[in-house]
């Protein structure tokens, strides 16, 4: 028999309504007219990004049900789980980010499977994951294994004799050349959380060194873990 998982029908973000308009009702003279504010602006978009979301992870884990009917009990009693939901929930909650949205999703859906990966490491990726934007994970998917990156987006990168990942970079993504101080900015995140093993995308290097791997164990897990799971 199918068994339905429904959507929970009040979240934290639901009380954290509550508490919102009762403190803008406390403000004087103002106060209404914030509370007419926050409910015509705010209250319908973040409404409709809890529905998706929860329809998006339910559909997703309903599936994983209908080929084990025993992960239903399994999931209910696993903490780590749990707790992966509720901070994947509360991200997508203040994101329109399609990447990391889809990251988010990958990431629950991962916890549900038997990993050596422990509830701790888990709660650093989501953590991580909180911190990163949508051009955080395109870079660090390119500069994993740039070879690969090109096979799969149809992409050739020029020969080079010497230079760069900034060259490396700024071929893959067009629209990022002469923006060194918003991809450098990026790089020393990515650095700092563990996630790449260069603080720097402008020291000159051959074309064989361009073309190597630049994330570290950690980030090679944490790609993983936010990769669409094996059917």
């Amino acid at each position: 028999m199918k068994k339905d998982i429904s959507p929970p029908k009040t979240t934290a973000g639901d009380a954290g309504h509550a508490v919102v308009r009762s403190a803008l009702g406390a403000i004087p003279f103002a106060g209404s007219t914030a509370i007419e504010l926050f409910s015509s602006i705010i209250v319908p978009p973040l409404e409709q990004r809890r529905i998706e979301w929860m329809e998006n992870i339910g559909e997703a884990i309903q599936t994983l049900i209908e080929n084990d009917e025993k992960l239903t009990e399994r999931l209910q009693n696993d903490p780590a789980f749990i707790d992966m939901l509720l901070a994947a929930s509360q991200i997508a909650m203040k994101t329109s980010q399609e990447i990391k949205i889809e990251s988010l999703k990958n990431a629950v859906l991962n916890s549900t499977k038997p990993s050596s990966i422990d509830a701790t490491t888990q709660s650093m990726f989501i953590s991580v994951l909180d911190s990163l934007t949508d051009w955080h994970i395109k870079i660090l998917d390119l500069f994993h294994d740039p070879p690969k990156w090109a096979e799969r987006n149809d992409h050739t990168f020029p020969s080079y004799q010497m230079g760069g990942l900034a060259n490396i970079l700024e071929s893959a993504f067009p629209e990022l050349s002469g923006k060194r101080g918003f991809y450098d900015l990026i790089n020393r995140d990515l650095f700092n959380t563990g996630l790449l093993n260069t603080d720097s995308f402008h020291g000159t290097m051959s074309g064989n060194g361009l073309m190597q791997k630049r994330t570290t164990e950690f980030g090679v897990s944490f790609l993983l873990f936010i990769s669409e799971p094996p059917h």
